[in-house]
């Protein structure tokens, strides 16, 4: 217990002083995914006067196209967002911006509405997917006083995005077309996530529970670019907890302890605030 705690205590006491360039580059990295992620879950709203145009469609049509990317987000905030626990934020994120950018671009070369269908499905895995996993990241590599104000800042992004790609549509619909509104939407944050593969780092709470001496290597590295004046992190230093020391994070736990009212109040206003958004 004593090298679990003086783990999680070397790395929280770097995290917390005075947040430097690296963190603010973690962040900024964190919160241009989610600019992309809210104009990609936005994209087939913007396009959908032209979609209905161009396959000959009724308004009604679209209606399952446009429920395909929310079912998709649902699905992979569940699914893909407990990945970051498995595989590390990082490569979590880095497969979920794969997938809804990938996805995204092929919409720009379908033949039918339900090629698109498919691949709002998986955009739609791959950007719920994402959300929590780079709020979650952005959150680890911020001092304990900024948390709330990062956390809110970095989901902002979302509906900025959205915001931003009402705007661009606007403009650039005529020009490029519904599908280059899909290509903008692919490219950019395939291009995002060459940066990214290069630049982003791993949690460091997600390394810190791995025992290995490569892990160590980067926990320090990362260290040394928050603060030149970093301790020193050794293999004693990590969390080497045995697996049965370890509570297996359960559904059933955010209702227990006093906390059932929090999480209903917390899933209620996320719900309704979906909603307006999707309906605005």
């Amino acid at each position: 217990m004593e090298n679990v705690e003086q783990g999680k205590s070397l790395i929280k006491e770097v995290i917390d002083q005075k947040i430097s360039p690296y963190q603010w580059m973690v962040i900024l990295l964190c919160f241009i995914i989610a600019l992309f992620d809210g104009f990609d879950t936005q994209a087939i709203a913007f396009t959908a006067p032209a979609l209905l145009e161009h396959f000959n469609l009724q308004p009604g049509a679209l209606a399952p196209i446009l429920t395909a990317g929310i079912v998709g987000m649902t699905v992979g905030a569940m699914l893909l967002g407990l990945l970051g626990d498995k595989l590390g934020r990082r490569k979590t994120l880095l497969f979920c911006t794969a997938i809804f950018s990938s996805a995204t671009l092929l919409t720009a070369f379908v033949g039918n509405v339900e090629q698109i269908f498919i691949l709002r499905v998986i955009a739609g895995l791959g950007m719920g997917g994402a959300t929590p996993v780079l709020l979650a990241l952005a959150a680890e590599y911020s001092p304990q006083r900024f948390k709330g104000t990062v956390t809110t800042g970095v989901l902002l992004a979302l509906p900025a995005g959205a915001m931003f790609g009402g705007l661009l549509a606007a403009k650039m619909l005529p020009v490029v077309g519904w599908q280059g509104i899909y290509m903008i939407g692919g490219v950019l944050p395939l291009v995002l996530l060459i940066v990214l593969y290069f630049v982003l780092p791993e949690s460091l709470e997600y390394m810190a529970q791995k025992n290995s001496v490569s892990n160590v290597a980067t926990i320090q590295k990362i260290l040394n670019k928050i603060s030149p004046k970093a301790v020193s992190f050794t293999q004693a230093d990590l969390i080497t907890a045995n697996p049965a020391d370890q509570s297996k994070a359960k559904l059933s736990i955010l209702f227990q302890n006093g906390l059932a009212r929090t999480t209903a109040g917390v899933w209620g206003t996320y719900f309704f605030n979906w909603i307006a958004w999707f309906m605005l």
